[in-house]
């Protein structure tokens, strides 16, 4: 059983048996405080000892160290399952951004029944052109096309397209997206795409379509 000096509220683990069927008289090793410790009224009866006990401070660690790891425990497991489940909710959720940028993490997803796939999976992006022109407003406008093959056996969902402008050093200067000329491209075949845009990036030396969502 523990027993707490009343004084100094230091805990001890003392055995039913030390503490003896009457109580007895106890003393703090820590702050040297005396009292009379009367047993618990569930202990058993015949329990016989009456000499004065000395309370060692081993006893203190002890119970102490046990007190704090069953304090911490439920803790512990609370903020573990916490995290686990964010983490878990976060990977079913950006699944898709995921699996695009890291298409080594699809493989994971199946293992447990997850069925992703990379945007655009299927499909390829091909004959991109694009010139410079100039139209009757005397602006310059800035035009790419080309087309989304589907290299599958079977009819695919066309995403949106994004266009992506870089300077020399390859920084990203502007970007927008568009749709291609149809939404869906039948087995084995081809639907083109173009966009124009007024080209006020005039510094801009390459350019990039990706798909998007």
């Amino acid at each position: 059983m523990i027993i707490t000096c009343p004084k100094c509220d230091v805990r001890y683990a003392l055995s039913a048996e030390a503490l003896g069927n009457e109580g007895r008289k106890l003393k703090c090793s820590k702050c040297g405080h005396h009292w009379f410790q009367t047993p618990a009224e569930d202990l058993p009866q015949k329990i016989e000892k009456s000499q004065e006990s000395v309370l060692q401070p081993a006893d203190t660690h002890k119970v102490n160290k046990v007190f704090a790891i069953l304090h911490w425990i439920p803790n512990g497991w609370v903020v573990f399952l916490t995290v686990l489940i964010l983490t878990f909710l976060t990977l079913f959720v950006a699944r898709f951004p995921i699996s695009t940028a890291l298409p080594g993490t699809i493989p994971i997803y199946e293992t447990f029944g997850v069925q992703v796939a990379p945007l655009g999976y299927g499909l390829k992006i091909a004959e991109v052109v694009s010139k410079p022109e100039i139209e009757d407003d005397n602006k310059l406008y800035f035009t790419v096309s080309g087309y989304i093959v589907n290299l599958t056996n079977e009819v695919k969902d066309i995403p949106k397209l994004e266009c992506k402008l870089y300077d020399i050093d390859g920084k990203e200067l502007h970007s927008w997206t568009f749709v291609a000329e149809k939404n869906i491209v039948n087995a084995q075949s081809q639907v083109s795409f173009s966009s124009r845009i007024e080209n006020k990036f005039l510094e801009s030396k390459g350019f990039q379509i990706v798909f998007s969502y």
